[in-house]
């Protein structure tokens, strides 16, 4: 253990490698970074700074911070193993450099910035209290808790990056008119639902207030928003994570849940986010709880992809939804024709879930020569249904591409399965790879097609190579004429 009363009034690098206890007073002037890779207790003492510029970087236990200078400077907790905020305390600047995380264990007060570029700070029921934006936010860095920001301005919109633990979840709020007044907002998430999810009692998951123009809701979570004394009307701005990511952002809106009706409510947007990954704002007139909704159609299935391939001369149908509502089965067809479809095969739906699900399904009955068309047949529990597709498989593998042979009357013959449709051209080639027919051109269809070169009837005996080519396709094979 290492005591130190002094004070440091250079601009160099310091490193400690051992405990610092600061007993009378620590004063830090201009760009000094103390770094004290050890514990740290300020207990009984006083820690000043002249600036923003000094900070102070503790990756062992901060025990006490004595009396911290709250205006100035900035401490940087970067441990490697979890570190506990003990003591009730008041910071200017704080940033959370721990990957492991930190913890309250007492009322936190910030009166500059919180950065959380890596590492959560976690509440664990405790008073946070934020006078600015946080900073940095991200899925490895937020505030796991209730926050609770401090404002008596209009003129600024705050962001509090709150999460659960493992997704970043901010929130974006900003007074409509003057206080004239300190407000205090406290802002929480939470997961699922105010009254939970019941897909049996609400298609959507939760009760939906149609009048109000709502036609669907995020179902993953929600949150809780608080304004005291109750400043109204408040801007409230929401990111869009747990809607479906392919809704048109002009229908997107924010949601109130009524706790008279215990309904979810429309909230018109005050404007169109620029994409599905930006915010949604709305003017809210009561408080708690806020979530995310859309205003359009809401479908029964919402699906990601549908993609098909080839495995082993066995079709791979491969399928993702985003979310699901009252899906009974997928009914998978198969066609040759883009006409006629047969059924192959069902897989059961998840019913009603907000979360995604992949599915897959082989079809062992093809042909390694032949193309076939796929669609999937979503049908919900009352029978309403709809079709994704249809999805090409092009051959596995093209057995017998090319088939040459003199025919009976001296003509030559062949069979050519093609891999496109269109003109084929076809040439006879001497042994000099001379051309000496007139290139024939023929209209062929995708798969199988015969054809006959006609305009050769006194050809010399020897050997000649007969090709076809269409597009980036040519096949070849030799013919030998008596």
């Amino acid at each position: 253990m290492c005591k130190f009363i002094f004070v440091i009034l250079i601009t160099i690098n310091i490193v400690i490698n051992a405990q610092l206890t600061v007993s009378n007073n620590l004063r830090l002037t201009g760009a000094v970074f103390l770094n004290v890779d050890g514990d740290f207790d300020a207990t009984g003492g006083t820690i000043d700074f002249d600036s923003d510029d000094p900070e102070i970087h503790i990756s062992g236990a901060p025990t006490s911070f004595g009396a911290l200078d709250n205006a100035q400077g900035v401490i940087v907790l970067d441990g490697s193993s979890s570190q506990t905020l003990s003591e009730a305390e008041t910071f200017w600047k704080l940033r959370v450099n721990n990957s492991s995380g930190v913890l309250l264990g007492a009322n936190t007060t910030i009166n500059g910035v919180l950065t959380l570029g890596n590492g959560n700070l976690t509440t664990a029921g405790n008073t946070l209290l934020l006078k600015s934006s946080t900073a940095s936010g991200s899925d490895a860095g937020h505030i796991v808790g209730q926050t609770s920001l401090e404002t008596a301005t209009n003129s600024d919109e705050y962001q509090i990056d709150i999460g659960n633990g493992t997704t970043w979840h901010p929130v974006k709020i900003q007074l409509v008119n003057s206080p004239g007044q300190t407000i205090t907002y406290t802002a929480q998430y939470n997961a699922d639902g105010p009254n939970g999810i019941d897909w049996n009692t609400y298609p959507a998951g939760q009760a939906i207030d149609a009048n109000t123009g709502l036609a669907h809701m995020n179902n993953t979570y929600y949150y809780d928003i608080t304004c005291n004394p109750v400043q109204l009307p408040t801007y409230v701005s929401l990111p869009l994570t747990g809607l479906n990511p392919s809704l048109p952002p002009a229908e997107v809106c924010l949601a109130h849940f009524n706790s008279t009706s215990n309904k979810w409510e429309k909230i018109s947007a005050v404007n169109v986010p620029s994409s599905m990954s930006d915010f949604v704002k709305g003017i809210a007139t009561s408080f708690s709880p806020f979530g995310q909704g859309s205003d359009g159609g809401a479908l029964p299935v919402d699906l990601h992809y549908f993609n098909i391939i080839c495995q082993d001369n066995e079709a791979i149908l491969e399928w993702r939804t985003w979310s699901e509502v009252n899906n009974d089965i997928f009914q998978i067809e198969r066609s040759q024709d883009l006409l006629e479809y047969d059924i192959i095969g069902f897989i059961d739906g998840n019913g009603s879930t907000s979360s995604p699900n992949e599915y897959n399904f082989v079809d062992q009955s093809i042909l390694p020569n032949k193309y076939y068309y796929y669609r999937l047949k979503q049908v919900d529990y009352d029978l309403g249904y709809k079709y994704y597709g249809p999805k090409v498989l092009t051959p596995c593998k093209l057995d017998a591409n090319f088939k040459v042979y003199l025919s009976s009357s001296n003509l030559i013959e062949g069979i050519l399965n093609s891999p496109y449709e269109g003109m084929v051209n076809i040439k006879v080639l001497d042994i000099n790879g001379k051309c000496i027919n007139n290139q024939q051109d023929f209209d062929m269809i995708r798969g199988e097609n015969q054809f006959q070169i006609n305009d050769i009837l006194h050809i010399s005996p020897g050997v000649y190579t007969i090709q076809a080519s269409i597009k980036q396709f040519t096949e070849s094979q030799k013919l030998f004429i008596k």
